[in-house]
């Protein structure tokens, strides 16, 4: 069992280094004399348990423990104390520790037990914390099975009659063949829409995704899709226009993704756009010594309320009916299929949004990055006063 000693008084760690050390013990002893050090251990080699001092020369308390306690979510630690006030020892077990222990108590008997002591209890810590993370995925699966099947359900039942009605011998004399044929077709296309959203943001989601990373020119991916896009929207009622701060915009990451990025974002604004404008800007700019580029999708749509803004992103959370009985269009897995290409590169989603004024999206990318990022995605509100 490898020991991280983590004490500045060289005589105390001699002490323990021998307590430990005592006949065929089994430990694997080593000293470091500072928070900061003991971060830097940590990050670079495998310990089994941490023996802490609270008082260090660069850190000292309760702020010790929670320091280790970050660095190693999963690595026991041992308080050391010369204090005799018991509440210095609960409230480190409340800041992460599993045990602690009177420095005047120590002998090689204590330390062997409390070692043992920590190492168990965190062992049943990770494995009540596995049991609850896999607890809430089942459900989180259960849930999302029942809103798939809900949303198949519908579709699969109109293909159904549709298809029963065509091989009954009445429809041989009816002259709506082609309307029955193209409402199956457009069945089968949002079924299959669904399908490939869902696989497509398990698969983001997963940070285990393949990505082709090279330049990209944002320009022509915006352009690319509006001209998917410009069919689909209200003619003569929708002005869909993409302004440019300067042309030739560049970047390095998925030239693939951002362009789903860029389609999703003017699509989801579309479903809400009845009438009015969707507008996207882009611009390039330097922050914190990054080069970055921004995409900003506004709509002059219904708006969203605060409730659905702070639920943006969650597959299907919107259209099962966790918000109460307003149904929201959509299943959420555009916005899920967006937060996750920004994040991998390595920028940030906001959204501001007032109902009856509409809505703006904002995705930030960083245009420096020479390969993909894993990090957790997220959609943040931005707060904006928008033009009545």
């Amino acid at each position: 069992m490898r020991v991280l000693i983590v004490e500045d008084d060289a005589a105390q760690v001699r002490l323990i280094s021998r307590l430990l050390q005592r006949g065929d013990s089994g430990f694997d002893v080593r000293a470091v004399n500072s928070a900061a050090s003991a971060v830097a251990a940590i990050g670079q080699e495998k310990f089994d348990v941490v023996l802490l001092d609270l008082t260090l020369g660069d850190s000292a308390g309760l702020a010790t423990v929670r320091t280790i306690a970050r660095a190693a979510p999963d690595l026991p630690i041992v308080v050391l104390t010369a204090s005799d006030n018991p509440d210095i020892g609960l409230q480190s077990l409340r800041c992460g520790a599993q045990d602690f222990l009177r420095k005047n108590d120590l002998t090689g008997a204590v330390l062997v037990r409390s070692i043992q002591f920590a190492h168990e209890r965190k062992h049943v810590q990770i494995s009540q914390r596995e049991r609850r993370h896999l607890r809430e995925a089942v459900r989180e699966a259960e849930r999302v099975l029942g809103i798939v099947g809900h949303e198949l359900r519908t579709p699969l039942a109109a293909l159904r009659a549709t298809t029963e009605f065509l091989l009954s011998p009445e429809a041989k004399e009816t002259a709506e063949w082609d309307v029955f044929l193209h409402s199956m077709h457009n069945e089968v296309i949002r079924m299959a829409e669904l399908v490939n959203n869902m696989l497509e943001a398990a698969r983001l989601n997963s940070r285990r995704s393949m990505w082709c990373w090279g330049p990209v020119n944002l320009s022509e991916a915006c352009e690319e899709a509006l001209n998917v896009m410009r069919p689909l929207v209200a003619h003569g009622r929708v002005d869909l226009r993409c302004i440019h701060e300067r042309e030739n915009i560049h970047l390095r990451g998925d030239a693939n993704a951002v362009q789903r990025l860029i389609l999703n974002l003017v699509s989801n604004s579309a479903k809400f756009t009845q009438e009015g404008f969707i507008e996207m800007r882009t611009r390039q700019f330097i922050e914190d010594e990054h080069s970055w580029v921004e995409v900003r999708v506004e709509d002059s749509g219904t708006g969203i309320s605060e409730e659905v803004v702070s639920k943006l992103g969650e597959a299907f959370v919107l259209s099962s009916g966790a918000l109460g009985s307003d149904y929201v269009k959509g299943t959420g897995l555009g916005l899920s299929i967006c937060k996750a290409i920004v994040a991998v590169h390595g920028g940030d989603l906001t959204v501001s949004s007032e109902p009856g004024k509409g809505t703006a999206f904002t995705a930030r990318l960083r245009a420096d990055l020479e390969e993909p990022l894993r990090r957790s995605p997220k959609i943040r509100r931005r707060k904006e006063r928008r033009a009545a």
